[in-house]
This record gives C-alpha cells, structure tokens and sequence, in this order.
C-alpha cells in the first residue's frame, strides 16, 4: 500500500547497475540536458549525479586544504616545481 504524495520505484540491479522507474519533470531534464550536453535521459542523469559528487567533493577538499595548511616547506617545493 502507498500513501498519497509517495512514488514508486521498481528495481532490478545487474552488474552494480539499479534501472528504476521514477517521476521527472521533463523540462528540468531537458534544460539540464542541454547544460550537460547529454543526449539521454540516462546520461542525463548520471552526469548529474556526477556533478553534485564533484562538487562536494571539490568542497571537502577545500575545508581540508582551509584546515590543513601547507608548510613553507611544502609552498617552496610548489613553487620550484611551477617554474
């Protein structure tokens, strides 16, 4: 039994791959889409999963950097190996 405002999803995974039926507003995918320069639906998708990923993980990496600064040691090697 499903209650009012809740989606079903079907799934069948093979291989580390989930298909899944779910709603989507098509003009968001489709505006996405066009920014991603995806073709798919499924491209799409992953292409988006694959920036929201990067760009948490692009944050934590900063907070670490921010947390962790480099010694003068580590910005002098960085700089002889820019040249």
């Amino acid at each position: 039994m499903f209650l009012e405002g809740e989606w079903i999803a079907s799934e069948l995974c093979l291989w580390g791959m989930a298909k899944r039926t779910i709603d989507i507003d098509r003009d968001l995918a489709d505006r996405a889409a066009a920014l991603l320069g995806t073709a798919s639906l499924t491209a799409m998708v992953e292409g988006a999963l694959r920036e929201v990923v990067g760009r948490a993980e692009r944050r934590q990496a900063l907070e670490w950097l921010k947390a962790n600064p480099f010694t003068a040691e580590e910005r002098a090697l960085m700089d002889r190996a820019s040249r």
